[in-house]
């Protein structure tokens, strides 16, 4: 009873990926033994931010812009519980039926290859989610949603300080792993930096001639990961006999120096309102066509009223956090979801490498807004909002911290996932993701 107890507290902390319904009434018979088959014509692939982070960083918006909404060359790679590659496409090129053995897969899909170095104007969306087949069946229905998942850097100098140089200022980014890229007062565009394995820092160089005294020094941004905005503001200092104040992930500068450092974060992997017009999503090749209003074609479009994500974790939502880690440094497993149009239903799945709930008698995945029974009382027992806690509910809250602890137990990836349908049928989904090495 005490393992069950604690793995229950495990999925009850967790997340889930609700499918969106498919347009296509046709389900193909399978004839066979210990295969079953994907409907891809099914799978939704939303890209979040994609205008945003596209047209405000780049000098030629219009080409880039149908680059990232148009997901024809995204790549769909499906792997197997152990992480190795089964399956490899673009999204154009799917096959609509392809045949599986029974099991677990992540299905995962990117923008383009993963990067390695830094480059201009060069965001990197990618996303997985699991899917499961059984012998026999069709799996459809799987929806992904891709994120930022590099670091995006920007550095801006104000008209003051550029006036008052030499004409000669630059400021050098530098990421762990030899990364760099410099930036002038002409560079108009972002830096994209790969949030390779073990980066945790950027360094940031400033060199120039500013009110006759060449000025030098060197800055750290702590804490970086896939899916930030770092914004780097240089300016003329006032008083030059004070040190700037630190702000962001910057470090306080040295006594004397001219130029002043501001430092803005923006998290990209959450949905941000963008007020332009959006390329229709409806990409695929043989649905541009698609009438909304005659099935198919988009998801509903919620605009002001989406559903949204928040956590005070570090990295974020799209980060891996090791859980040694996260219980060493007391970081708060919590995520907040805002629901305008109110909820109707939170539903919470956990997908682990090695945690199988079934082994205890447990469900691995519920509706908060409609469990019943002996789950209900545990998971209500446990501080989890269940039934009218949830349903019409505009802001729901979940903590964890007490429970990841308890992943130590389990080895490997556990991602605890939870997809949110508001009464609009809008649905969203996010993810908490650990790992025990």
């Amino acid at each position: 009873m005490k393992m069950k107890s604690k793995i229950l507290s495990i999925i009850a902390s967790a997340a889930m990926l609700v499918s969106v319904a498919s347009c296509d009434n046709y389900e193909p018979k399978i004839v066979g033994g210990g295969e079953g088959k994907l409907d891809t014509s099914s799978l939704s692939v939303e890209v979040s931010n994609a205008e945003k982070i596209v047209n405000e960083g780049s000098a030629t918006k219009k080409g880039l812009s149908r680059a990232v909404t148009d997901l024809s060359d995204y790549l769909v790679i499906v792997t197997d519980a152990q992480g190795n590659e089964v399956k490899r496409w673009t999204y154009a090129t799917m096959p609509e039926l392809p045949t599986f053995p029974a099991g677990t897969y992540n299905i995962n899909v990117l923008s383009r290859e993963e990067p390695t170095s830094a480059e201009w104007d060069a965001p990197f969306f990618k996303g997985s989610t699991s899917f499961t087949i059984v012998a026999d069946e069709v799996t459809d229905n799987v929806k992904v949603v891709c994120k930022l998942a590099n670091i995006r850097v920007t550095v801006n100098f104000t008209d003051e300080l550029v006036a008052a140089s030499a004409g000669d200022i630059k400021v050098t980014v530098r990421s762990e792993g030899e990364q760099n890229l410099t930036f002038t007062p002409s560079e108009t565009r972002s830096g994209y930096f790969a949030a390779v394995d073990g980066l945790e820092t950027l360094s940031v160089a400033f060199q120039g001639t500013v009110q006759n005294t060449e000025e030098k020094f060197t800055k750290v941004l702590t804490e970086v990961a896939g899916g930030q905005h770092r914004i780097i503001t240089y300016g003329l200092k006032s008083n030059p006999n004070e040190p700037p104040a630190a702000t962001g992930g910057i470090a306080l500068g040295e006594e004397g120096i001219n130029v002043s450092t501001d430092v803005e974060e923006e998290d990209l992997t959450a949905n941000v309102p963008y007020e332009e017009d959006v390329l229709p999503d409806n990409d695929r090749p043989g649905q541009e066509g698609d009438d909304p209003n005659q099935g198919g074609g988009d998801d509903p479009q919620p605009g002001d009223d989406a559903i949204t994500f928040s956590t005070s974790m570090p990295h974020g939502l799209d980060h891996v956090y090791d859980v040694n880690d996260f219980v060493a440094n007391g970081y708060t497993a919590d995520l907040t979801m805002s629901v305008p149009n109110g909820a109707k239903s939170v539903v919470v799945k956990i997908d682990s490498d090695n945690l199988d709930v079934t082994d205890v008698g447990l469900v691995n995945e519920f509706d908060l807004a409609t469990v019943s029974g002996d789950l209900a009382t545990s998971i209500s027992g446990l501080g989890f909002p269940i039934g009218d806690q949830v349903v019409n509910q505009t802001t729901l809250k979940f903590d964890i911290t007490q429970f990841v602890g308890l992943l130590a137990n389990f080895q490997g990836k556990s991602n605890f996932i939870i997809t949110v349908t508001d009464n609009k049928g809008n649905v969203a989904t996010t993810t908490l993701q650990f790992n025990v090495k």
